[in-house]
């Protein structure tokens, strides 16, 4: 990365950062360009052995850490396209931008603007008070975490930028809002397939659900669905209508597979963590047609349920 730069002299390094501190001393009595609408701000510091700390954001750089934004406001967004824009500020070198800039030095991978691409931190900045044979750009990196600034999913943002033998490696300590962090987790793409989307919004290929996809985690389902019935005066076979003469009982018969929990309902009674997968319950007496159902949860929280109906007997009259 040190190629595309033309190296300076060490004997000159004094007076170039005499005369950027000069510079930056007078701009700091200025108002710091205009904050764009923030999608994220990003906080926090970069280090250089050669020029001391820059810092990223005004929420963040008084000498002890605290806000001065009242009185500086400056700062590094990042927006929604990926992109980085806005200013940072050194003691030694002025004004940092990000963004708006053009005319790169090139011979890199990614010759743009400062953006992320997926979690890296890629492209250049630009100290606005270059001069002295220094030209000011600083390179950002590419998309590799060993020559450039990068993210975590937490939103932690480190690593290592490139600003020429004038300011040397700086590493950034800092801190942002990944661009999908709020979205981040799994959805179901079809009821068969579920997909993860991380917070710097890399979607994975759909994984196939052999057992459906479920609605509620967006997640494959591990087990197989509740399956069974719920079935009046006998188990075999399962029926789901029954008769029994008026002010008589009827028995319910269920067997359920796959299923956490069950609990019946019906006819004003209710029985709530029923035994499971199979058991039986005697009703109260039945005067009118009447139905019964079950609700079970399953493993994954979905439900299954099953219904009966329990009609009267018709009472024959002779004439």
């Amino acid at each position: 990365m040190r190629t595309y730069l033309s190296t300076l002299a060490t004997k000159k390094f004094p007076l170039i950062l005499f005369s950027l501190a000069a510079l930056a001393g007078a701009s700091l009595l200025f108002s710091a360009p205009a904050l764009s609408q923030s999608t994220s701000p990003i906080t926090g510091w970069a280090w250089s052995d050669n020029i001391g700390w820059i810092s990223l954001h005004c929420s963040k750089g008084g000498p002890t850490g605290n806000n001065i934004c009242a009185t500086s406001n400056y700062g590094l967004t990042l927006n929604t396209n990926s992109t980085v824009t806005g200013y940072a500020w050194s003691d030694n070198i002025g004004w940092v931008q990000f963004g708006g800039l053009s005319g790169f030095p090139g011979g890199v991978t990614y010759n743009t603007n400062a953006k992320f691409v997926n979690n890296a931190l890629v492209g250049w900045a630009r100290a606005i008070a270059n001069g002295g044979g220094w030209d000011g750009w600083i390179y950002l990196g590419g998309t590799g975490h060993n020559d450039g600034g990068f993210s975590d999913f937490s939103g932690f943002l480190s690593g290592y930028i490139w600003g020429s033998d004038v300011v040397g490696w700086l590493q950034l300590q800092g801190s942002l809002t990944p661009l999908c962090a709020g979205t981040a987790g799994y959805i179901c793409t079809d009821p068969t397939h579920s997909q993860y989307t991380d917070a710097w919004c890399v979607a994975d290929a759909p994984v196939f659900c052999q057992y459906g996809c479920s609605s509620s985690t967006g997640q494959c389902i591990t087990t197989p669905p509740p399956s069974g019935c719920l079935s009046v005066n006998t188990l075999s076979p399962c029926t789901d209508r029954g008769r029994v003469r008026s002010g008589t009982t009827a028995t319910l018969y269920w067997d359920i597979q796959n299923a956490a929990s069950c609990s019946i309902a019906g006819n004003g009674q209710s029985w709530p963590n029923v035994a499971i997968p199979s058991g039986s319950q005697v009703t109260s007496a039945i005067t009118k047609s009447t139905s019964y159902k079950i609700t079970c949860t399953a493993l994954d929280s979905s439900t299954f349920t099953d219904s009966v109906i329990i009609n009267i007997t018709p009472v024959f009259r002779e004439i």
